[in-house]
């Protein structure tokens, strides 16, 4: 009798497509808020420092889902955050270090093939050529706030 089920998806398909999957800070529910209904200023994921304790220190990175898609949240400066898609530009491999990236305080790394890119999402070492999309940011560092505008990537998504 010859077995015609499907293979089963390599531990990273597997987390990528169950990442992909996943709603709203549906990783981290008490972290983020994110409304996705259209509105006057779009679809926002509101953040704070107290639930995203990573952010809390300078070059500190948190990676979030958001609408089934990875960002890359950086602590760029004392009194600003990055957003970035969480996808290599390459062959689309997770770039959140607990996946396919690393993160040293300078660089995104995909341990897939290699690829790396600066804090504002430049293409600095191929395979990767593209940039990843960088999304409008407001953050308030008194407040420990912050607001990413998820309708506004700086390049298209992926």
């Amino acid at each position: 009798m010859t077995d015609h089920s499907a293979p089963s998806p390599s531990r990273r398909a597997f987390l990528q497509r169950a990442g992909r999957a996943a709603g709203c800070g549906a990783l981290l529910p008490i972290a983020l808020r994110c409304s996705s209904e259209p509105g006057e200023h779009g679809r926002r994921l509101l953040f704070s420092l107290d639930k995203l304790p990573h952010l809390a220190v300078l070059r500190g990175l948190a990676a979030v889902m958001v609408d089934g898609r990875r960002l890359l949240l950086i602590r760029a400066t004392e009194s600003s955050v990055v957003a970035l898609d969480g996808y290599c530009t390459h062959v689309l491999c997770d770039l959140s270090p607990e996946v396919d990236g690393t993160w040293d305080g300078l660089l995104i790394t995909c341990t897939c093939h290699g690829s790396q890119f600066d804090i504002d999402g430049a293409a600095v070492k191929e395979p990767a050529l593209l940039p990843l999309a960088r999304f409008p940011t407001t953050f308030d560092a008194e407040a420990g706030t912050g607001i990413v505008e998820l309708d506004q990537p700086s390049v298209p998504l992926p």
